[in-house]
């Protein structure tokens, strides 16, 4: 049951801070109850999301104006988890938007809110300032700038503020009325905190309905995980996938190549709840470790990657487990080649790096040959005696050198058809041929 992961997760995972885990109650959308301390945070849940629902037809059906009108922007000011999720899921979501522009703010060089502030009307602009204690130096340090901003033109800015924390006290210092906080127990961990009030500012960009939706989708991938055999468990087979590469092979880095713009800050949002869940160099008994804990997680969008660091990855001493990401449809119908474009080079990227270069070659070299055939007798037909003489000369020294690549490629034995996978701690190399089954390693070849 749900109660049941839940609990397992608060007993282990936050054994030493005290604290239950329980991100994954604020996507429930059962009639499941799951207890933190013998009680049943549903109904908080529940609340808080409608609190939000409320406040957000408010602000998108013009009941709730700043003092020059209906908002038209909306600032998130936080850092950590309190921007990152955020952040990443408005932008991967932009197709879906309906609601005020919304703009984010996390670092505390004052470049950044100045560079989003200049271009905004404090009159109809709204803070978010998101921060379970309220007192984190970076957050508060731009909400006050931010406050000082608007009170230039705005008699009352904390009427155009609203809060996300746990801190009732310190928002009412600040001057943000109770009804206009909304709160999330200790148990909601920054870096998974997309789903409760931390998604404020998603809800506002992207509606009720689209949020509810977003919801909807992390319940189904929660049931898959706990219902799924561990073999057809996507969570469970890219985790063990990542501590394959990690503890076993050796392989120190995870790049994550999402082949969509709009997925740009997925991989620096992986990076967070990775490298900061796994940051630690003890055990959960304080013992020493002996082993990596964790990889370093990078990545950039595709096609952009394969203009900057892709040579290495192809080419370099070191190999770099990736992921490649990619939507099946794009929103933009009457850009469609674009998409077709996209989609076929995150597939020959990705079929290459599984594949090396040998299966390529041979096949590249077979099409060069026979589209040099074609074209040298093509372009030959119809002209004088002299021009197809040296077109054909030309053309048997194209076939010429285009069946020596195809010679040399199925000649040559020093490049293997999959890449091996070697563990830092083995001598002896682990084939990738031997790590498939015969239908896996058959579904590959009808693929390609």
């Amino acid at each position: 049951s749900t109660q049941g992961v839940s609990s397992a997760a608060s007993d282990v995972y936050k054994r030493q801070e005290d604290r239950s885990v329980l991100h994954m109650a604020l996507r429930n959308k059962s009639e499941t109850k799951i207890f933190s301390d013998g009680e049943n945070v549903m109904p908080k849940i529940f609340d808080t999301i409608e609190k939000m629902r409320v406040f957000t037809k408010s602000i998108q059906e013009g009941e709730f104006n700043g003092l020059g009108g209906p908002i038209t922007d909306v600032v998130n000011i936080g850092i950590g988890g309190s921007d990152l999720g955020p952040l990443m899921a408005t932008s991967a979501l932009a197709a879906y938007h309906s609601g005020p522009e919304c703009h984010f703010v996390s670092n505390v060089d004052g470049a950044q809110i100045h560079d989003i502030l200049k271009n905004l009307n404090p009159k109809t602009t709204l803070i978010i300032v998101a921060s379970k204690t309220f007192t984190t130096t970076e957050t508060m340090t731009n909400a006050r700038t931010a406050l000082s901003w608007m009170s230039r033109e705005v008699p009352n800015p904390t009427n155009q503020f609203v809060a996300v924390s746990n801190s009732v006290s310190n928002t009412k210092a600040f001057g943000i009325p109770k009804e206009r906080v909304f709160d999330f127990a200790d148990w909601v961990g920054g870096r998974y905190s997309i789903w409760g009030p931390i998604g404020l500012s998603l809800m506002l960009a992207i509606g009720v309905k689209n949020f509810d939706e977003f919801l909807e989708g992390a319940f189904e991938m929660d049931q898959h995980f706990m219902e799924a055999p561990a073999e057809r468990n996507m969570p469970i087979m890219l985790a063990l996938v990542g501590i394959w590469h990690n503890q076993i092979c050796g392989y120190h880095t995870r790049a994550v190549l999402p082949y969509e713009q709009r997925l740009s800050k997925l991989p620096a949002y992986l990076q967070q709840l990775e490298m900061e869940s796994n940051g630690k160099n003890v055990s959960m008994e304080g013992k020493k470790l002996n082993y990596d804990t964790g990889p370093i997680v990078w990545g950039e969008p595709g096609t952009n990657g394969q203009h900057a660091f892709f040579q290495l990855i192809h080419q370099g001493t070191r190999i770099v487990p990736c992921e490649f990401l990619v939507g099946a449809m794009g929103n933009e119908s009457y850009l469609a080649k674009h998409h077709d474009i996209l989609i076929a080079n995150c597939l020959a990227q990705s079929e290459a790096l599984m594949l090396g270069l040998s299966l390529l070659t041979k096949q590249t070299a077979f099409y060069f040959l026979v589209y040099s055939c074609v074209i040298t007798i093509y372009f030959s037909r119809g002209f004088s005696f002299i021009l197809p003489i040296i077109l054909m000369c030309a053309g048997f020294v194209f076939v010429f050198l285009a069946l020596m690549v195809v010679l040399t490629s199925f000649m040559s034995s020093s490049v293997l058809k999959f890449q091996p996978l070697v563990p830092s701690n083995s001598v002896t190399p682990i084939q990738m041929d031997n790590l498939i089954d015969e239908d896996t390693r058959s579904i590959i070849e009808k693929a390609i």
